[in-house]
């Protein structure tokens, strides 16, 4: 029984009377260190559920970067019990998200970014690309825009430059084509971009591009790590 069947069984679409079978096998690779099992695992339990919580620490522990993720989600959602004393429930948030990124999370690197946006624009940019150099489209697109200087996106903007912000619209075009969950906000991009710079400077942003596409592999990690919301 694989980790897809698993993965149905919690999405619903195994019999009912096959659960608790689907629950014995993850349970059996858990106890293995399997953490992708944890993982697994807590999903099939009340969101914010103790028994949730109790399945994804133990998958942390093993160094799984999306149960950190997740933990932080869950604590920003106001699970995880009370966080009594000022300002305590977003620094758990955010340790469990560091955590997460710096176990290779590119989701988390890109949820970094955008919280310290508003204070720390430096490690804002840091952490947004630290996650383009893993590749990840979600971060790629929302720096192109943070780039672009074209319109306002959540009040996320950096100091303009056209260059770069064609170059990740570009790479994430050139690698998902028609298709892919980044591509209304890359095309939207590049529409507006090739109104404001010169044929030489679009010249030079796409063959940065393509030099850049021969070392990173753009990707959306929902596999590893779900959608990105």
């Amino acid at each position: 029984m694989s980790s897809n069947d698993v993965d149905e069984a919690i999405r619903g679409k195994t019999p009912s009377k096959l659960v608790n079978e689907f629950i014995s096998v993850a349970e059996k690779k858990a106890a293995s260190g399997d953490s992708d099992a944890l993982v697994s695992l807590a999903s099939f339990y009340e969101l914010g559920s103790d028994k949730e919580m109790e399945y994804l620490k133990k998958a942390a522990t093993l160094n799984n970067a999306l149960a950190m993720r997740n933990i932080s989600n869950l604590i920003s959602g106001g699970h995880d019990g009370w966080y009594l004393i000022p300002g305590s429930r977003k620094r758990a948030v955010r340790e469990w998200m560091e955590k997460s990124a710096e176990a290779g999370n590119p989701m988390a690197m890109t949820d970094l970014a955008r919280d310290y946006f508003y204070e720390d624009k430096k490690k804002s940019e840091e952490w947004f690309n630290r996650a383009i150099d893993k590749g990840f489209s979600g971060a790629m697109s929302m720096l192109s825009t943070a780039y672009c200087g074209c319109y306002d996106v959540g009040g996320l903007k950096f100091e303009t430059n056209h260059k770069k912000a064609y170059m990740l619209a570009y790479s994430v075009k050139t690698v998902f084509g028609e298709g892919g969950l980044d591509r209304d906000t890359v095309d939207d991009v590049l529409l507006k971009l090739d109104k404001k710079m010169t044929p030489a400077e679009i010249k030079e942003a796409k063959r940065e591009a393509t030099e850049w596409l021969k070392t990173h592999q753009v990707r959306n990690y929902t596999v590893e790590f779900g959608m990105y919301l």
